[in-house]
């Protein structure tokens, strides 16, 4: 018996070698599970249309999204709802100074592309960075992940590693007077990683060092531009941000629900096509019973009077021996066996149904479902969105020398709801009084100060924060002045 392989190096890493194998034989054994429970006369999954989840492809997954609004809806649904929010970045609480990294990210604003004049500092403004790191959470979820392309002004190639890029340790040191020129998104299909670290011993093992970026895919340039050939470029991992909810992969979001998926295109397509057809009753020829068959049916004069009847004007058919009856179509209506799949892909999503369909700020909204998927989005938030996309895109940026390094880090914080269901802002402002009495009565100040109190534990933003302890700093100086006088 021969012994097994031994798949762990002497650093404790798992061979990329065996990977592959490992993960395949997982899905083999997963397969073969399920069959123990199955019909084996039957493969239900085959019977239905169904591929094997190995077999599809970023392609597909990436055509599903662009042409299906279901699959769309499934992908962009969390990235939308957490970025409707914008996020807030800052170094210093003070609202009243701007550190030197603060206003460096500021006007990225304006030295991204051409020359703009957009002021950020008017209310209700977006930093452009908010919308790029949204794109990229919609294009990481098609596929198994997603990159971000910083475009940056230092001269060199895109096959390169940046200036100050420590090969064998992957550290950077950042360098002086480098400027963000461009930041472009991609999902799997148009990013492909060309090769990964191979040594067992270098901090990056079995990260991409290279990538294969296609300029130009043939799902994002119009068809009548046959001037723009694609292209594919070698880009260098340090000049890219991997997006993922894993460390390199994760499932695609549409995985667990691409049968659903494929349900509902059938039921949509076969519903428009049963209306589609439906419209038009057919015609049934009959004979008299009686006469037999010794009736001589001019079949070509029939066509021709069928064809004036539908195409034409004529409103009449000579028959001769033979009635014309109308056939009846058969419509049923969909929305039952729709909702139903809706419904269970809502279910793995955990999302409310309401919700998905986009009516949750209507009067039907339920304030509970609100409510519930509020903590989702918030939890999102914090768990997806802050460590896997805004952090690695902001260090990047500091690593490579387009901001300064913050002195004491830098802190991320989000706006509140624009809009809350009354009875949601009633308990929220009740609950936040109640938690501000005991905050005074307990004097918990001792343990956590004001700042950390009102923006951490309350959510509050650095600017209300400041103007609330303003206030308060306020009327106790002017209960003390009138106590001494």
């Amino acid at each position: 018996m021969p012994r097994p392989t031994n798949r762990i190096s002497s650093n404790g890493h798992l061979r990329e070698s065996d990977y592959t194998e490992l993960v395949a034989n997982a899905l083999l054994a997963r397969r073969e599970f399920f069959e123990k429970f199955t019909d084996p006369r039957r493969d239900i999954d085959d019977e239905c249309g169904y591929p094997a989840t190995e077999q599809i492809t970023s392609y597909e997954y990436r055509d599903l999204y662009d042409r299906f609004s279901i699959a769309t809806r499934v992908v962009e649904l969390m990235s939308v709802e957490s970025f409707s929010v914008t996020p807030v970045l800052y170094e210093d609480v003070d609202t009243e100074t701007t550190t030197e990294f603060e206003q460096a990210f500021d006007d990225l604003l304006n030295k991204i592309g051409e020359e703009g004049y957009y002021r950020p500092e008017q209310e209700g403004s977006v930093h452009p960075l908010w919308s790029k790191l949204e794109e990229a959470d919609i294009k990481s979820g098609i596929g198994h992940y997603g990159i971000i392309l910083l475009g940056i002004d230092d001269g060199l190639n895109l096959n390169e590693p940046v200036a100050g890029l420590n090969e064998e340790t992957g550290q950077f040191t950042p360098q002086k007077n480098v400027s963000l020129i461009s930041i472009e998104c991609y999902d799997e299909s148009q990013a492909t990683i060309n090769s990964t670290e191979q040594d067992p011993t270098h901090p990056r093992f079995g990260q991409p060092t290279f990538y294969n970026i296609k300029y130009n895919d043939v799902n994002d340039r119009p068809t009548e531009a046959v001037d723009q050939k694609i292209s594919t470029v070698t880009v260098h991992w340090s000049r890219v941000v991997h997006i993922s909810r894993g460390t390199l992969y994760h499932a695609p979001l549409m995985r667990s629900v691409f049968n659903r998926l494929l349900d509902l295109r059938k039921l949509y397509g076969g519903s428009a096509e049963m209306y589609w057809q439906g419209a038009f009753p057919g015609l049934s020829f009959e004979t008299h019973p009686q006469l037999g068959g010794d009736v001589n049916i001019d079949a070509s004069n029939m066509k021709d009077q069928v064809e004036k009847y539908y195409t034409g004007l004529q409103r009449h058919l000579s028959l001769i021996g033979m009635t014309a009856k109308s056939l009846s179509p058969q419509v049923v209506d969909p929305s039952p066996q729709i909702d139903k799949e809706l419904e269970a892909i809502c279910i793995e999503k955990e999302v409310p149904l309401r919700i998905f369909k986009g009516s949750e700020r209507g009067e039907l909204a339920s304030s509970q479902d609100s409510d519930t998927w509020a903590v989702r989005v918030d939890s999102n938030r914090k768990k997806h969105c802050i460590p896997n996309i805004i952090c690695p895109t902001v260090n990047r940026l500091i690593n490579l020398g387009v901001l300064p390094e913050p002195k004491d880090g830098y802190s991320i914080t989000w706006e509140k709801e624009k809009e809350l269901h009354p009875e949601t802002k009633a308990q929220v402002a009740m609950l936040k009084t109640d938690a501000m009495m005991k905050y005074v009565a307990g004097d918990v100040e001792s343990i956590i100060s004001r700042e950390d109190f009102f923006i951490k534990i309350l959510g509050m933003t650095p600017e209300e924060t400041e103007s609330i302890i303003d206030n308060i700093d306020q009327d106790f100086g002017d209960e003390l002045d009138i106590e001494e006088q």
